[in-house]
């Protein structure tokens, strides 16, 4: 218990440093929403290979700072384009499960106690017996992705199942996001006003259509296996 207060206060303290310095250098040059957005795009596309990296990097920490994948997949459209920004993101969501895994497994045992383990019984019995199956079904139902990697390390399910099983069932939605995304690719989109003119409405239809059949499926599911749930 010791370990896993020392590690959370460790985190902690490092999240806090991370995010003043993050809002401070958005102060101190004084960037706007557009201007980091657009300023990010025009970095990423004349440098491909870094600004992969670094697009990947802030794609795996950013379950630190509370902000959800979507957004990101939704860059990665915009800035990648459909292919290359889904293999992209496909891959980033790969490596954050394993992120949020890991720091579940070792900050987790002060978040569930003893009295909270009933709630998470039965999960956790079908997370042991079904790993793959049931990791991927909590995708597919649209539970929140990084609590769901969160709790499946503290749960301490086999590891490389969990990872595939939530790879698979993640790919679905990452595409719908992406497809979403590349609606607004283009090396001429450097604005707002830009990006409305440029927009790939065929894309942008297909996206959506998409995302309803994705809801849709996971309404049935939900109904189905009415015990996967946190």
């Amino acid at each position: 218990m010791k370990y896993h207060r020392t590690t959370t206060t460790l985190s902690l303290c490092i999240w806090i440093l991370t995010l003043s310095i993050g809002f401070g250098l958005f102060f101190l040059y004084d960037l706007s929403f557009e201007k980091a957005i657009f300023g990010s795009k025009q970095f990423v596309e004349d440098n491909l290979i870094y600004g992969t990296l670094l697009f990947s990097l802030a794609y795996i920490v950013r379950p630190l700072f509370f902000i959800p994948a979507s957004p990101f997949d939704l860059f990665s459209g915009m800035v990648f384009g459909p292919w290359y920004g889904f293999l992209v993101s496909s891959i980033s969501t790969f490596f954050t499960s394993m992120f949020g895994y890991v720091v579940g497994k070792m900050t987790g045992g002060i978040f569930i106690q003893e009295n909270k383990e009933k709630k998470f019984k039965k999960l956790k019995i079908q997370l042991h017996e079904h790993t793959f199956f049931t990791t991927m079904m909590m995708r597919f139902l649209q539970l929140p992705y990084d609590l769901t990697n969160y709790i499946c390390g503290v749960l301490r399910v086999p590891f490389l199942k969990f990872v595939a099983g939530s790879t698979l069932g993640v790919l679905p939605a990452t595409f719908v996001y992406v497809s979403a995304g590349a609606a607004f690719y283009g090396s001429e989109i450097t604005s707002y006003e830009t990006l409305l003119k440029n927009i790939n409405y065929s894309l942008l239809l297909f996206a959506s259509v998409f995302f309803i059949f994705i809801l849709l499926v996971a309404h049935i599911l939900k109904k189905k296996y009415k015990d996967i749930r946190f």
